[in-house]
């Protein structure tokens, strides 16, 4: 099968100015959710995670340097592949929203998110425990979040949403590890690009296996709404219902 490569775009958040230039993070829970508020000096991120640091979701912080407000909940209003509605996780900071789902076989470990007590939250080298997934089994998976090193990671299960007036001039690209997608809906528009017809496509995450097609895309950011990308240069025939291996190899910025 051929490695799938694909550009996958998170929106940029609305952060504050901070003098401080060290790493920063305080977390603290009520009301069955986290508050949290960093510091993200250059080359780190703000990351969260399940279970060790190979599953999380990291904040697309466009300067380092600077101070972000982030809150974490759980929640019964996930939409999920097929339309349904499912349990999760809702991490928000500044203007972009990340929705987690935890589902039976998807990359998540599947069980009951808990925010704990804050009294029980724990901290160690910049890493703050607030949560766990309690498994059908009794077993406790730790949540987590921390200012981390900037490193390659994947976003699994991940559908990425702006708030209104979070426009920015520029669209982030980070580096993940292969997520599954499905297309959904697919629109050709514009005027072709490099002699190539522009295609529009709307996806959705997919929890099962990689289908043996695979495609190679270059993506820009032209909506508001993070499930439909633009695919440049396409050499393949597209369809919908295809699943599509994704892996970013690079950071880069995009314009408008």
């Amino acid at each position: 099968m051929m490695k799938a490569t694909i550009h996958t775009i998170t929106t940029l958040l609305l952060l504050t100015l901070s003098a401080m230039a060290g790493p920063f993070l305080k977390v603290r829970t009520e009301r069955q959710r986290a508050i949290i508020d960093a510091q993200v000096p250059p080359n780190m991120e703000l990351r969260l995670f399940v279970g060790d640091d190979s599953l999380g979701w990291s904040a697309a912080v466009p300067q380092r340097g600077v101070a972000v407000s982030a809150t974490v909940e759980g929640s019964h209003e996930i939409r999920l592949e097929d339309g349904s509605l499912g349990k999760g996780f809702i991490f928000r900071a500044g203007g972009s929203t990340t929705y987690v789902a935890i589902t039976p076989g998807g990359p998540v470990p599947f069980g009951e998110f808990i925010i704990r007590d804050d009294s029980k939250v724990t901290r160690n080298d910049g890493t703050a425990t607030f949560a766990d997934i309690r498994k059908p089994d009794g077993m406790l998976v730790p949540v987590s979040i921390g200012v981390r090193t900037v490193q390659p990671h994947a976003n699994p299960g991940v559908v990425t949403a702006s708030s209104p007036g979070a426009a920015t001039n520029q669209s982030h690209l980070g580096e993940f590890s292969p997520v599954r997608f499905r297309i959904l809906e697919i629109t050709q528009h514009g005027d072709p690009v490099n002699g190539q017809q522009t295609t529009a496509l709307r996806v959705t995450p997919h929890y099962g296996k990689i289908g043996t097609q695979s495609h190679d895309f270059r993506l820009r950011h032209e909506t508001q709404n993070p499930t439909v990308v633009t695919a440049i240069d396409t050499g393949y025939d597209i369809r919908t219902n295809t699943i599509i291996g994704v892996q970013v190899s690079q950071h880069l910025k995009i314009g408008p």
